[in-house]
């Protein structure tokens, strides 16, 4: 099984002086990607339904703390949360002054944040705010953007009393593809739809059979590809995205992410171009 046209995110195309529309611009503007009003419906309704399986519901009133650009896009994820929870608001990774006021302003029940900014959070409530965190009475935390250690996830899980899932938001068009309960994660990944989220392996454009119990790659490392055929320009293509997976011999789904492979690399949920980054270094 090979899916179609395969290329990572540097080989999108699309040049962001010449594409129209709303485009998902890499934080190094080295990438772009239209989005047709079509793209943007199909985007909001996955979106949704993963931060549905997520927990979040009718009842909820939302803050989401992520930044809005095309690893995150947070204001995107407010508004999709606006359709299944009660209320929904974006106020950006920074202020976590301002991030307190908003939480007890529209008197929140769900945080979505990175780990980190929710780590961070935590850390100025206690420090900074002299706030019990049990005293905000948010019902869940959201946690997206990063690959965290499970001891992270229990650690703000007991700390804000709440329930704590974990949202995979591909990371070239910042939708949310699945989700799973952050403090058991050997559940695996729940995707919204079959097909949009697979493993590849690692040496070849080939896509693995998860049922076959010769299509596992030794070792168990796989890389997570996504396949966005709700997306109007990219419907025949797989999308390599620079997270590795483990399998384990009896699971059946898709596990978190545990670290990246790649010219990218994830840090505290910006991707991080290494050869820029190697560029950059040798002019010091």
């Amino acid at each position: 099984m090979n899916g179609g046209r395969w290329t990572d995110r540097s080989g999108l195309g699309g040049r962001p002086g010449t594409a129209s529309g709303l485009l998902n611009l890499t934080p190094a503007a080295d990438a772009v990607v239209p989005f047709a009003a079509a793209d943007r419906a199909a985007q909001a309704e996955l979106t949704a339904a993963a931060l549905s399986r997520a927990g979040v519901g009718a009842r909820d009133r939302v803050v989401v703390a992520l930044n809005s650009d095309g690893d995150l896009t947070g204001t995107r994820i407010a508004e999709a949360a606006g359709s299944v929870a009660q209320a929904a608001c974006s106020v950006g990774p920074r202020g976590r002054m301002r991030l307190l006021a908003a939480i007890e302003a529209i008197r929140a029940t769900t945080l979505v944040a990175t780990p980190t900014g929710a780590s961070d959070f935590l850390a100025r409530l206690h420090m900074e705010f002299l706030v019990d965190p049990l005293d905000l009475e948010l019902r869940q935390l959201v946690l997206t953007g990063e690959i965290a250690d499970p001891a992270t996830y229990r650690h703000l899980a007991s700390e804000f009393g709440a329930a704590t899932s974990y949202l995979y938001l591909d990371p070239v068009f910042g939708t949310g593809l699945a989700a799973v309960e952050a403090t058991d994660l050997q559940a695996g990944l729940d995707p919204v739809q079959v097909g949009l989220l697979a493993a590849a392996s690692l040496a070849e454009d080939r896509l693995l059979d998860l049922g076959a119990t010769d299509g596992r790659p030794d070792g168990g490392q796989a890389e997570l590809v996504v396949r966005p055929t709700w997306h109007s320009q990219f419907t025949d293509t797989v999308i390599r995205t620079g997270e590795v997976i483990t399998l384990a011999p009896e699971a059946k789904g898709l596990p978190e992410p545990s670290h990246t492979v790649g010219d990218h690399i994830l840090i505290r949920g910006r991707w991080v171009s290494l050869p820029r980054l190697r560029a950059a270094l040798s002019k010091i």
